[in-house]
């Protein structure tokens, strides 16, 4: 089941296998998983949302007792698997390196970009903003390719005309949240 999937979601049909085919079957939770899941008849169902986060935990086991007509009764552990999603946003970018040497070629890699989220298996692309948000690529000095700052054109990368500039690097992640 996906993580943070809605309270009354069904996540499986629950059935019996008997030697008296004659027999019915009713079903009880012994174990609900610390209250994530509930029974419906024979449907296992989400019962709290908030504690279906993969972050938090990657499978959660329950235990079924199936009860047939007669009073006998047998107890099965399941386990129920939670499924990623993207559902945290980025919430910071790291540079392996925040300087360059003037005489770097065009394409050097200055440095390897990062993104903090707690999602951890997201992609996420990176773009150069203004001071405005909009894309900019900082009068041609440097550009991005994948998680890559390079030199976009080494004779623009000159101490003695500007030692330092600042840039803006925003990270996107594969839903488009935006930091």
């Amino acid at each position: 089941v996906d993580e943070n999937t809605t309270s009354g979601t069904e996540v499986g049909t629950l059935s019996a296998i008997d030697f008296d085919e004659a027999d019915t079957h009713t079903f009880s939770l012994a174990d609900s998983a610390g209250g994530r899941f509930s029974l419906d008849g024979n449907k296992l169902l989400v019962l709290d949302t908030e504690q279906l986060d993969y972050e938090k935990g990657t499978s959660h086991e329950i235990e079924v007792i199936a009860t047939d007509n007669r009073g006998f009764s047998f107890i099965k552990t399941i386990t129920v698997s939670i499924n990623n999603t993207n559902d945290n946003d980025p919430t910071g970018i790291s540079l392996s390196s925040t300087s360059v040497s003037e005489t770097a070629e065009t394409d050097a890699v200055i440095a390897t970009i990062s993104t903090k989220d707690t999602d951890s298996t997201d992609t996420h692309t990176y773009t150069i903003l203004n001071a405005n948000g909009s894309f900019v690529n900082n009068d041609g000095r440097f550009k991005i390719d994948g998680d890559k700052l390079l030199v976009a054109s080494s004779s623009l990368v000159n101490y003695e005309s500007n030692t330092t500039h600042v840039l803006t690097i925003q990270t996107t992640d594969s839903s488009g949240s935006r930091y």
